[in-house]
């Protein structure tokens, strides 16, 4: 059975972040990597469980070094203070940084600041973290990747308990080419409250694999993941789904972070 249909579908994903919640009320935060290019390949996730993330780790240096290290080497997934989110590049650090500020500015109550003060939802956070450059080794993760010609969108999300867990949020946020001359970005953002069972997942590319690849565009993917109830079921649902339609494997990873009352769980499945 393959959870993630849609995802399935696509022949050619990109990166994916996904967000949702279990059956049981658990929180989680999701992502997909493929790779058509050696570089791209040349990867795999691992849990730092001391730092309560999930990286990208290099299985080739040479073969990553024919593509470029500073949009291939990130950390993909983390967990502050009960909050989970991520990305697809080093946009993760820029997203910590604010809640790392909204924490100090709050006396250490950043969960519930974001959850109960309008200026500080999940979706206001993810917006504001991207109001104005941000340059991290030579590259402003303010804006869309520079590999030209497929200008790599940014894509971001985050989960965040209401007080309580009377309600649950999450929300997406991606940065992409805007069409004609492209060279400015277009922002989209999507937040909203999170329902038992459900998962939502924007990527990088709209599934087509052909140059250039076309940016994700619409709504987030729906699935459904009723009997999915740890961080091991999920990364193994994701990862089969990003195998590909009719053959095509441009598979690479998947990981997952599940937040229980007892703390963060990880798992990760990785191809090579």
């Amino acid at each position: 059975m393959v959870y993630f249909q849609k995802l399935h579908e696509m022949e050619y994903s990109g990166r994916g972040v996904t967000i949702g919640m279990t059956e049981q009320g658990h929180l989680f935060i999701g992502y997909t990597l493929t790779g058509r290019s050696s570089s791209s390949q040349a990867r795999r996730l691992k849990i730092d469980e001391e730092l309560k993330r999930i990286i990208i780790e290099v299985t080739d240096p040479v073969i990553l070094s024919k593509g470029d290290p500073r949009l291939l080497v990130y950390d993909a997934l983390a967990e502050y203070r009960g909050i989970l989110f991520g990305s697809n590049g080093k946009q993760t650090g820029i997203i910590d940084d604010a809640l790392q500020t909204v924490d100090k500015n709050t006396g250490g109550l950043v969960s519930m600041s974001i959850t109960l003060d309008g200026a500080k939802s999940a979706g206001d956070i993810l917006a504001s973290v991207f109001d104005g450059e941000r340059m991290i080794d030579g590259i402003d993760v303010t804006t869309f990747e520079p590999d030209a010609p497929n200008y790599t969108p940014r894509i971001s999300g985050m989960v965040v308990d209401g007080p309580d867990s009377i309600d649950s949020y999450g929300a997406l946020h991606i940065l992409k080419r805007s069409q004609g001359d492209g060279e400015f970005p277009c922002r989209e953002l999507v937040a909203f409250p999170l329902s038992h069972g459900i998962a939502h997942t924007i990527t990088t590319y709209s599934g087509e694999n052909i140059i250039p690849l076309p940016s994700f565009r619409g709504l987030p993917l729906e699935a459904t993941v009723h009997g999915l109830t740890s961080a091991d079921d999920l990364a193994q649902a994701l990862f089969e789904s990003i195998e590909g339609p009719d053959g095509a494997n441009f598979q690479v990873s998947a990981g997952v972070i599940l937040q229980r009352l007892s703390g963060p769980e990880f798992a990760v499945r990785n191809r090579f």
